[in-house]
């Protein structure tokens, strides 16, 4: 337990192969029993995940958020993502630099 309220699951050792983790936690009632446990759970899947996994993981996992590196990751690769998912995600832009001028953020609050 990392906080009173917040409970991590470790992926474990399975570097390499990102299917096969999913493929466990959605074997059996693994994921349900999680589910059941907590009033929301925050599944942070591998980048790179077959195309014929993502509607099934779309479906266990809705809400669903992409999160892009900006600057990084290509359009072509966000593109194929969101095509491969059911209905249009949150997308979190991650490592964005903010231009705005430090005095005007702290005027915003």
């Amino acid at each position: 337990m990392i906080d009173r309220n917040v409970d991590v699951l470790h992926a474990g050792g399975v570097a390499g192969q990102p299917l096969r983790l999913v493929a466990e936690l959605l074997r059996g009632d693994h994921l349900e029993r999680i589910r059941s446990a907590y009033e929301v759970t925050v599944a942070d899947l591998p980048p790179v995940l077959s195309p014929c996994a993502t509607p099934r993981l779309a479906a266990d996992f809705a809400p669903l958020m992409l999160v892009v590196r900006a600057g990084a990751t290509p359009v072509g690769r966000i593109e194929d993502a969101l095509a491969d998912l059911p209905s249009a995600p949150t997308v979190v832009l991650n490592g964005v630099e903010s231009r705005v001028p430090r005095w005007l953020r702290r005027l915003s609050g």
